[in-house]
């Protein structure tokens, strides 16, 4: 595999994280993704997974996890029983995921794309989507808008408004057609 260097440092970016990530123009050193790490979840003496969360989250549970009288089998005793019965997910963590600037930029993209075909409609689509799937926070979502007002503002609807009659119908026939009465002649 060819040694690619960093966009940033000029380092060679190397093997193993070539191989995890082909697209990646930067070294783990100038990386702007978010460091993550990985907790051992235990749901049965034979079956664990991980829960994937931000690094320093990560490092404070298994710091806590190395701790005496807490670990993978100290509740467990003699026999076929375990100890204490506890629920299913009771110490996943749940991951959430903070939109960055790429995101933004990626959606943004898209978004003009519609603009410049003339379509607002999928342009809102476009918005909308990635706020439902969370790509996108709400700050990232009041700027697009604004955005998307700006270059395509919202079509007007033009309504006639509402004729107000103040006066009769017979005075206002009578002074239309005042030139036509008998007075005048």
């Amino acid at each position: 595999m060819d040694m690619i260097k960093c966009k940033i440092c000029r380092e060679p970016i190397p093997e193993g994280r070539l191989k995890a990530l082909p697209n990646t123009v930067h070294c783990s050193g100038c990386s702007r993704e978010e460091a993550v790490g990985c907790v051992d979840i235990v749901y049965h003496k034979t079956g664990n997974t991980i829960q994937v969360m931000p690094k320093e989250q990560a490092d404070a549970v298994n710091k806590a996890a190395k701790r005496s009288g807490f670990g993978t089998l100290t509740s467990m005793k003699g026999g076929s029983g375990g100890g204490e019965k506890k629920g299913r997910y009771e110490h996943q963590v749940p991951f959430i995921r903070r939109s960055t600037q790429e995101d933004f930029e990626l959606v943004g993209q898209k978004m003009m794309t519609w603009i410049e075909a003339g379509d607002r409609k999928r342009a809102e689509v476009t918005i909308g989507r990635a706020k439902e799937s969370r790509l996108i926070g709400p700050a990232h979502v009041r700027q697009l808008q604004t955005i998307l007002e700006q270059m395509m503002p919202s079509p007007v609807e033009m309504t006639e408004p509402e004729r107000v009659d103040l006066i009769s119908e017979e005075t206002f026939w009578s002074f239309n057609n005042w030139h036509n009465c008998k007075i005048r002649r």
